[in-house]
């Protein structure tokens, strides 16, 4: 257990790098820690204080030496975390409730607000400048609760947003604007997304990600954006509108409760075992494998095998098949995720594309796990957990 904090940990990060682990909390403060060689955490650590309310959320730029934090009070952060000092602050219109790193610029970083801003800044340029932040604005008035950056140079122009409209969205940063026809509405009945992430490329020579939704629903979608990415990267120009929005449900995955919580989840592809039971591993190392790990207000993190057919995966964005459109939205068309064909039963959901199968029900905390992150650079799956028992754990699942 990792105990700096005195509230709850509502959040973590590590670094691209692997090396260092950070984590913010209800106590106002974020915490930086060095790790060694996977779950080997050092001593020492860096308390990073200066917001006036809680930390939402927490990451690193792609540099892995810069450390960004969003709070409630209004403010984004980026810190120095070995002279734990706030280098520079914002300040935004509304709670900031999410942060992301740009994928492959050290400069530039995103914030998603309670008054529907997505804000991207550029710390080459001075805060007090007018040009400091750009701001693009979501119809609707919904919290943008998550904002997501690919890592691929071909598609960091684009992010993903998540609102508590329960709206998909895809943003050009070069146009700050929405793109139209993109829009996905994760569920009929539209209850908040608190959490995208993303998963390493399928394929060598693919585009395209499985994407992880999380929502109040306490239903995790996974989508197939293959298709989508592959049109993005043909049509830079953006002078046509798909036929669809280019996201297919994959899969989906039930039995952790989401409702009402801000809880995360995190991709992990690589080696592992064939099971794990949170304290001990059996079985025999098998390789190519793709985990998915979320949190859960059940005070334990689960954790997903997925198997996604690739033979079934179509780059061509002339056979995306039609889809439902939504009447009451004026503004360009938003694409129903659910189809006659994939049922939401039991623990998990297979379809055409993706199957997935429980690999582990991780029991250890005494309360919610808000936050889970797979290390990125482990050969072997490293899983951080945070929770509302203000404690953060490490482990190793292996």
């Amino acid at each position: 257990d990792l105990k700096e904090h005195s509230g709850a940990v509502y959040c973590l990060a590590w670094s691209h790098n692997g090396t260092l682990l950070a984590s913010g909390s209800l106590d106002k403060k974020v915490v930086v820690r060095k790790a060694i060689v996977g779950t080997e955490i050092e001593g020492n650590s860096s308390l990073l204080s200066g917001h006036e309310q809680l930390v939402s959320d927490v990451k690193w730029m792609c540099d892995s030496e810069t450390v960004i934090s969003s709070s409630f009070d209004h403010s984004v952060k980026v810190w120095d975390h070995v002279s734990r000092k706030d280098v520079v602050t914002y300040r935004l219109d509304g709670f900031a409730i999410c942060i992301e790193n740009h994928s492959t610029n050290p400069s530039l970083f995103f914030s998603g607000t309670s008054k529907a801003g997505i804000y991207m800044f550029d710390t080459r340029i001075s805060p007090e400048s007018p040009a400091a932040f750009k701001v693009m604005y979501c119809e609707g008035k919904g919290k943008i609760n998550t904002v997501h950056s690919l890592t691929d140079s071909d598609l960091d122009n684009f992010i993903y947003t998540g609102d508590s409209k329960g709206m998909i969205r895809l943003w050009d940063i070069r146009y700050l604007k929405k793109m139209d026809g993109y829009d996905v509405l994760n569920e009929d009945a539209g209850r908040p997304i608190t959490h995208i992430a993303s998963s390493p490329k399928l394929a060598v020579g693919k585009t395209g990600w499985l994407l992880a939704v999380n929502s109040y629903d306490n239903v995790l979608r996974i989508y197939d954006s293959n298709k989508q990415t592959s049109w993005l990267t043909k049509n830079s120009q953006l002078e046509q509108h798909p036929i669809n929005s280019g996201l297919e449900l994959s899969a989906a995955v039930k039995g952790h409760r989401n409702k009402n919580w801000p809880i995360k989840s995190s991709f992990y592809s690589g080696t592992l075992v064939d099971s794990f039971d949170g304290t001990r591993t059996s079985g025999t190392k098998s390789s190519s494998s793709l985990l998915l790990a979320t949190g859960s207000a059940s005070h334990s993190c689960y954790v997903f095998s997925l198997n996604v057919d690739m033979s079934n995966r179509n780059d061509s964005p002339a056979n995306l098949h039609s889809t439902t459109e939504n009447p009451s939205d004026n503004t360009g068309n938003t694409f129903r995720t659910e189809s006659p064909n994939t049922t939401i039963s039991g623990a998990t959901v297979d379809t055409a594309h993706a199957k997935a199968n429980r690999f582990a029900k991780i029991k250890g905390h005494a309360g919610r796990v808000y936050s889970c992150q797979f290390n990125p650079n482990e050969q072997m799956p490293v899983l951080a957990t945070a929770s509302a028992d203000s404690t953060v754990r490490v482990w190793k699942m292996f």
